[in-house]
């Protein structure tokens, strides 16, 4: 099984999913997943915009594309995945965001960079797809400093709900709503511990082994 946004679900000619042990990748781009770009993810801050079916983007963590059946995706296991879409089906874009990538402020670089092309933030939807839950992510206090000093704009509260507890997916989502995305869709399945779906997780010793987040125009479905 997949798991799904309503948001996104909204929009006619746009597709996508999340990946579970079960799908890993979403039957929904099957059909053109041979298509999609070459990417190489490193907790990192770069940004590829996808012209072209097998483009070579090298080492990114975000991707963003207007090019009609095309998937682009992000692999994650643990990790928080972004999937993003203008309300007209246009436009595309998917993130991988760790701890790295979230203390980087990836999210916000992508942002800064689609608003000086001149689009606006009202007119997109965002999905925040299942990650590992503050159930489950416990990380070191000198962590949970550098966070606060990080998002001194972010109540700590909202993603630090216990010690030493990191709740990513909550602080993406403060983190757009301050971007000020028209609508945002929250998945808040642990992949460390759900049951129903599971899913790969790195800190359960999943070391090899993944799952997508994809997203696709597709005008044709």
């Amino acid at each position: 099984m997949i798991l799904r946004s309503p948001l996104l679900d909204q929009i006619k000619t746009i597709r996508h999913g999340f990946g579970t042990q079960s799908e890993p990748i979403p039957g929904v781009t099957l059909k053109h997943w041979a298509d999609r770009p070459i990417w190489k993810q490193i907790h990192g801050t770069e940004i590829s915009r996808v012209h072209q079916s097998g483009q070579n983007c090298g080492s990114v963590d975000a991707l963003v594309t207007q090019i009609p059946q095309l998937p682009i995706a992000v692999v994650t296991a643990d990790c928080v995945p972004l999937l993003f879409a203008h309300r007209s089906g246009r436009s595309i874009a998917a993130v991988h965001a760790g701890w790295r990538g979230t203390i980087a402020r990836l999210t916000e670089k992508l942002w800064d960079l689609l608003i000086q092309e001149g689009e606006h933030p009202r007119e997109w939807v965002a999905a925040i797809g299942p990650s590992i839950g503050p159930c489950c992510y416990e990380v070191s206090p000198e962590l949970i400093e550098n966070f606060k000093s990080k998002f001194p704009e972010v109540d700590p509260a909202r993603w630090n709900p216990r010690e030493r507890m990191l709740d990513l997916g909550s602080l993406h989502r403060e983190i757009l709503g301050k971007i000020g995305l028209g609508s945002i869709d929250s998945i808040s399945a642990c992949t460390r511990c759900s049951e129903k779906p599971t899913f790969y997780s790195y800190r359960r010793g999943d070391r090899e082994s993944r799952q997508y987040s994809a997203i696709i125009i597709d005008p044709e479905f």
